[in-house]
């Protein structure tokens, strides 16, 4: 094992054991900052053996990377409310310049890069304001939650992130989307403080997040481009994980017990998703990344039939997609079916309580059937179509250990925790006494239906190898079409729906409208620098007192503004 490698995979589990020395409470007030750093030391380990597999050159300097990418989410994790908080906050960032050394840095890598640093940066402002203020001031966590916002990808805040994920290896953007966006959304859980988050914010920004979800399934739904589509999937996630911490956040510290069964109900279900979501898109991200790179593209039509070619088994080819297409005994199908369950007693709630909620469901259940139904588009058309004909000259290689020891364990993980997810329930005496009853029945009946179909998976995955085709018949009425012959390109599916549903959002290739024109709005501002630099290099006397004359009246105007305002 490469030095690297292993220093960098040991150090993932030290914050953990530094916890104590740190005065954290892991099973207290620290849960959060507990549980982020434990998904990051299991799911981190399991992203470094895939890069032995996937890197061929500069494996130190990617070791490297990581280590610096992982020392800074580690000691953002810990450090809390201090300006070391910032170095660690930006040092993650740094740390990703690294992971692009195994490639050639493209215009692509360079403009993830910089979507990165500028997503980082702007939120770091927010958070140096919020250390600013002292502990007894409570305003000063509106500062953090906006910059916890910008840096999770919050709805109205995300137009970083389809750029951040559009240059980084497979390994990188797995990083991103299932370790990175999680620091934030933690941050906020273990810092809210009791009851400043009136009802009116709450609500607005619980529709915010259904709205989020919404946008980001059906650009993901509709994206021709593998890695668009995963990075738009991360941010229907993303929103959907604040979707559940934020209702869960609404009825706190309600007195009526109905009400507050709901509200832990939903904070458990946030753990659930947050685990669905680190796990199943890091494989996600990670085995198409492999086959795009395969392939030599991104492009989901041209990548089709890639899967046949590659000689990986198929519990590795579907489980990712199974588990966000909602398949019983998948951790994806436990989460959304769970919310799905908790929704369903949100309706039968006074209206007074749930006003805001009950508009977000109509636009979270569609955007998590058009999330789901993305990553279906995407294994249907890279593993059960016949091969384009641009791989035709692919030859079938085997696959590093590296890459299928991460795979693997990722899909362990995927099948057997709605298996064991009823444990906390009934091992935790606090856990007993605050999940409402019908709540702790759901996840036991969620447990054994996981159970039976792994059950029968195993089965037939064993016995089919003595089942021998004496007679292969062909399908389709008669017409002598063979499976070998399906072709399934992601248009296929996504192009009969774009006329009336995709238009109105997404552009042909499935590029976001908004986020285009905003994207182009800023690239317009920044240009005005031109503009500037046009008249300021002329030399013309008249030109500078022109300029002078406006930014002394400008100041003039705002100096009377605020002195009538503090006069008032």
């Amino acid at each position: 094992m490469n030095f690297f490698h292993f220093a960098t995979g040991i150090s993932l589990f030290l914050p953990i054991l530094l916890g104590p020395s740190f005065s954290l409470e892991f099973l207290g007030k620290d849960f959060p900052i507990f549980f982020g750093l434990l998904i990051q030391a299991v799911v981190g380990n399991l992203i470094l053996f895939y890069v032995r597999g996937y890197e061929s050159k500069n494996l130190n300097k990617i070791y490297l990377g990581y280590f610096i990418f992982f020392l800074g989410l580690s000691g953002s994790y810990l450090l809390g409310k201090s300006f070391w908080l910032l170095f660690f906050w930006e040092l993650s960032t740094i740390g990703a310049i690294f992971i692009y050394l195994g490639g050639s840095f493209t215009e692509k890598a360079i403009k993830s890069i910089v979507a990165l640093f500028l997503a980082s940066s702007i939120s770091m402002i927010f958070l140096c304001v919020w250390i600013f203020f002292p502990e007894e001031d409570p305003n000063g966590f509106y500062f953090l939650l906006i910059g916890l916002l910008i840096k999770s990808a919050f709805s109205g805040l995300h137009f970083w992130l389809p750029e951040a994920h559009s240059g980084p290896p497979a390994h990188g953007s797995a990083a991103y989307s299932g370790l990175m966006v999680n620091l934030p959304i933690l941050l906020y859980v273990r810092y809210r403080p009791e009851g400043i988050l009136n009802y009116n914010l709450l609500e607005i920004l619980i529709l915010l997040a259904g709205l989020g979800v919404f946008m980001g399934g059906i650009n993901s739904f509709f994206h021709s481009d593998v890695k668009k589509s995963l990075a738009y999937s991360t941010i229907e996630n993303s929103n959907f994980i604040w979707l559940l911490i934020l209702i869960s956040t609404l009825w706190r510290n309600e007195a009526n017990s109905e009400l507050a069964g709901l509200s832990h109900s939903f904070y458990f279900l946030f753990y659930i998703t947050m685990l669905h979501h680190s796990i199943s898109k890091v494989f996600q991200f990670l085995s198409f990344g492999y086959l795009s790179k395969t392939a030599g593209t991104t492009l989901i039509d041209e990548c089709k039939g890639i899967g046949r070619l590659v000689p990986l088994p198929f519990f590795l080819k579907g489980i990712g997609s199974f588990s966000f297409s909602m398949i019983p005994g998948t951790i994806g199908f436990l989460s959304e079916s769970s919310f799905l369950y908790l929704a369903s007693i949100i309706i039968n709630i006074p209206t007074s309580q749930s006003e805001m909620i009950l508009p977000s469901l109509v636009f979270i259940g569609t955007g998590l059937a058009l999330g789901s139904a993305a990553h279906l588009k995407i294994f249907l058309s890279f593993f059960l179509s016949r091969p384009a004909k641009n791989l035709s000259s692919i030859a079938e290689n085997p696959i590093h250990k590296g890459i299928l020891f991460s795979l693997y364990g990722l899909g362990f993980f995927i099948v057997t925790i709605p298996v064991l997810i009823f444990l906390p329930t009934v091992s935790s005496p606090e856990m007993v006494s605050s999940l409402p009853e019908y709540f702790t029945r759901w996840l036991l009946q969620m447990s054994m239906i996981s159970v039976i179909v792994l059950v029968f998976s195993i089965f037939v995955l064993r016995f089919r190898i003595f089942h021998k085709i004496e007679t292969r018949r062909t399908w389709d009425c008669g017409s002598e079409y063979r499976g070998t012959g399906v072709s399934i390109p992601g248009s296929v599916i996504s192009d009969p729906l774009f006329g009336s549903l995709g238009r109105y959002v997404s552009r042909k290739n499935g590029d976001s409208i908004i986020d285009t024109g905003f994207l182009k709005g800023i690239q317009k501002i920044l240009e005005l620098g031109r503009f500037w630099n046009q008249y300021m290099e002329s030399g013309d006397l008249s030109t500078y007192l022109f300029l002078s004359s406006i930014a002394i009246l400008v100041s003039v105007a705002a100096f009377l503004t605020y002195h009538n305002y503090l006069i008032e």
